[in-house]
């Protein structure tokens, strides 16, 4: 499996997502995680080293591959080898930043399950954050979505905190355009601009505002 795109907050819910559906399927099982700083001699092991009860192994491999391993990889037929432990051993491998134009980055994506992560905005943005605020058990309407939005930016990692914390806050759960101008933090562009429009359209009052904010 092959998580990329630049969406980093989806991105690493995917990953616990595996790590919790693993855990809790195959609680006897065996995950471990690889990095740049591994060999391809360690991953070997790990991947076709025998075990006595053949328990089912779960390997993450976050920016492991470079240029020297995946060419030492095909050497060794490592990848053919893999279809022999298919049964036993799921490989995920993490690259957020893949260059199209390179033969590892070809070969990974013709060969295995990709799940794409890019960027949300517009409709389907405000929609996952319909659906987020769920999770801490609150409710926000389309509208106040894309207020929420035009506040704090589209960093997801931020909406995200901003939800929980107003989810905290709404007695009913329901979340309204005043609790997100009043408790939320503004993304610092946002307000740059509402202060130069306001600034063109010589509103003094609210030029003030945005100024002090």
């Amino acid at each position: 499996i092959l998580l990329t795109g630049y969406d980093n907050f989806r991105l690493r819910e995917r990953i616990k997502f595996y790590r919790r559906a693993f855990r809790k399927k195959y609680p006897d099982g065996e995950v471990e995680d690889f990095n740049s700083d591994n060999t391809l001699n360690q991953i070997e092991n790990a991947v076709f080293t025998p075990n006595l009860f053949q328990q089912k192994r779960l390997i993450f491999c976050e920016s492991f591959w470079d240029v020297d391993k995946f060419e030492l990889a095909q050497k060794l037929n490592f990848f053919e080898k893999l279809t022999e432990t298919a049964d036993l051993c799921t490989i995920i491998t993490i690259e957020p930043h893949l260059d199209k134009r390179k033969k590892l980055t070809k070969f990974l994506t013709k060969n295995s399950k990709v799940e794409t992560f890019t960027p949300l905005e517009g409709v389907i943005l405000d929609q996952w954050i319909s659906q987020q605020i769920q999770k801490y058990n609150g409710k926000i309407s389309i509208n106040n979505a894309k207020n929420l939005v035009n506040r704090c930016g589209t960093n997801l990692w931020n909406i995200d905190k901003e939800l929980q914390k107003l989810s905290m806050m709404a007695d009913d759960g329901i979340i309204t355009n005043a609790m997100i101008q009043e408790f939320t933090i503004p993304h610092p562009q946002v307000i740059i601009w509402d202060f130069l429009a306001n600034l063109s359209h010589k509103k003094l009052v609210a030029s003030i505002k945005k100024f002090r904010e």
